[in-house]
């Protein structure tokens, strides 16, 4: 069996994949809770012989999780995906690769290989990435800029008259409440930015968009049939950057 992660700053999500490459079991857990125990006490536990990690969180972490498995009596074979200058035909644009997300990096490259004439990746987490890669594989640049929670967050906490006392039904029309005013305000916002981004990608002849991430439906929501959505586009990178990839 094998096992991919990938440890992010509030949750490792990870999936279970027999020989055949079939999705068998998946999850997430609360990064700043007991993940080596839940692994430990998995039903898998002993069965995974292949290990794939992606992490953007804590090394120690990291760390943690795949001395758990190494520690096993059964051999496990181990893969640490890293940023690097070039990834399975995407080449990025960041002077010093290592500032640059690897969970950013495998997005791309799964995503460049299912539109090799050029895509724009969105991943819609708490904060929300987005990258252009081009038709030849060249990553020329992105942004990074707060998600639907923290939109909302910031706006609360910056201010001291605005009170929101029950939860609404998000749309982006106008709002005939505070709450809705709130709500619909941040999904305006976003809406707007991710149809900028259509717009930009589109002056560098770019016109399919992959969305990822948590709230990556909540913003394909948003533009209807202009997107696609991908939720495991991390794990398909991690799978293709990967040595161990299942088939070899």
């Amino acid at each position: 069996m094998r096992l991919e992660l990938d440890i992010g700053n509030t949750f490792v999500k990870w999936r279970l994949l027999d020989l055949s490459g079939e999705v068998k079991d998946r999850g997430r857990v609360e990064t700043e809770g007991e993940v080596t125990a839940f692994f430990s006490n998995s039903y898998f536990f002993s069965q995974v012989n292949e290990l794939l990690v992606s992490n953007v969180s804590s090394p120690d972490l990291e760390r943690a999780v795949c001395e758990l498995f190494e520690a096993r009596p059964s051999p496990v074979s181990l893969f640490k995906a890293k940023a690097e200058r070039s990834l399975c035909g995407v080449e990025f644009v960041y002077g010093d690769v290592g500032r640059l997300g690897v969970d950013r990096c495998l997005a791309m490259v799964a995503a460049y290989n299912r539109y090799q004439d050029g895509v724009l990746v969105v991943d819609c987490g708490s904060a929300m990435t987005a990258d252009l890669i081009l038709a030849a594989g060249s990553h020329i640049g992105g942004y990074i800029f707060p998600g639907f929670r923290l939109l909302k967050q910031s706006l609360l906490s910056g201010t001291s008259n605005i009170v929101v006392s029950v939860d609404v039904e998000p749309c982006f029309g106008l709002g005939e409440s505070t709450e809705e005013c709130v709500e619909n305000g941040v999904q305006m916002m976003v809406r707007s930015t991710l149809l900028g981004l259509i717009e930009l990608a589109a002056s560098y002849d770019v016109f399919d968009v992959l969305l990822t991430g948590g709230d990556g439906m909540k913003a394909k929501a948003l533009l209807g049939g202009k997107v696609e959505y991908d939720k495991d586009l991390v794990f398909k990178g991690l799978g293709m950057v990967s040595s161990y990839s299942l088939g070899e």
